[in-house]
Formats: C-alpha cells, structure tokens, sequence
C-alpha cells in the first residue's frame, strides 16, 4: 500500500498527454474549430455588410439627392430595399 506522502507531487508527463489522463491536443485547435464558430463568424460577417451598406446606402441617398435624377433615385431606392432585407447590424437590436 502506497501512502499519500510517498507520491510524487509532481507526476510526469509525456507531449501526448497531461497529468490528469486528458490529451493537451484535444480535436480543434481552439475557438476557430468549434462547432459554434461558424456560427457566430456568419453573424459578425452579416453585421459587417450592414454596416457597409448603411453607409453606401446613406451616399447613395444623398447623391439621389444631389443629382435628382429617376436613375439615381431608383438605385437609391433598390439599396434601400437590399439593406432591409439584409437588416441593421444584431448590435443596432440591443441599443437602447
């Protein structure tokens, strides 16, 4: 029988694998690996092309604007139709 005071306080380990029996290189290599990832990198991606086009959509409005053209304020018009579909940035749902 092996007392407690008899173990080494500091168990070695190889490169595969640390104390405690759980590789020290599980599958993934962090964040970028993980299911979630994926997911929350779509919604960043979304909410940086709102806010592109938020302000595209503000230059477009103030050249229609400008120029007064039917042209000009029709595509004015469709990029605003696109930035609705697309929606505010999710940061622009929690101000307030």
């Amino acid at each position: 029988m092996t007392d407690r005071n008899d173990r080494d306080p500091f168990p070695a380990f190889d490169d595969e694998h640390s104390p405690d029996g759980e590789g020290l290189h599980p599958t993934g290599e962090g964040v970028s690996e993980t299911p979630i990832h994926s997911t929350y990198e779509a919604i960043a991606q979304r909410n940086d092309l709102a806010r592109q086009l938020e302000d595209v959509l503000a230059s477009a409005r103030t050249w229609a604007r400008n120029d007064g053209s039917p042209q000009a304020h029709a595509i004015a018009d469709a990029l605003g139709e696109i930035y609705e579909r697309l929606g505010e940035p999710s940061e622009a749902d929690t101000a307030g």
